[in-house]
């Protein structure tokens, strides 16, 4: 388990990183809200959609620019921080039935993980 003071070490590189968009990007977390009907009576999924900055890679090391901060990744994977999630959600409300949004396509979720209760890390299917 991190110190108090380790969290607010990784927290010191991290949020500057993630509060540049030329270092980071943005993507829109689609939270699974469950089913409902739509005017027509018909079952629709309902979402929750949010946009988090995010540090994502792909099949090696990737990350920023600043060799300080990188993420080892095979499938597409996404890193942001437990803080940038919308407001009232929390890490418990994050399942494999939400949605990533990046670069006009819409990813499945295979995996959601917290590093250091500090940041979530999410990999998504149908990338090798």
């Amino acid at each position: 388990m991190l110190t108090t003071a380790q969290k607010e070490g990784i927290l010191k590189l991290l949020r500057p990183t993630l509060a540049d968009p030329d270092r980071c990007v943005s993507i829109t977390y689609r939270l699974y809200q469950g089913v409902t009907q739509d005017g027509d009576g018909e079952n629709v999924d309902s979402w929750q959609s949010f946009s988090v900055p995010a540090l994502t890679g792909k099949g090696g090391k990737f990350g920023t620019v600043d060799a300080q901060v990188q993420l080892q990744a095979g499938k597409r994977r996404f890193i942001f921080l437990e803080e940038d999630l919308a407001t009232g959600v929390t890490t418990g409300d994050l399942t494999r039935n939400d949605k990533i949004v990046y670069a006009g396509e819409t990813l499945d979720i295979s995996r959601i993980s917290t590093i250091s209760g500090l940041c979530i890390k999410v990999e998504c299917e149908g990338e090798e």
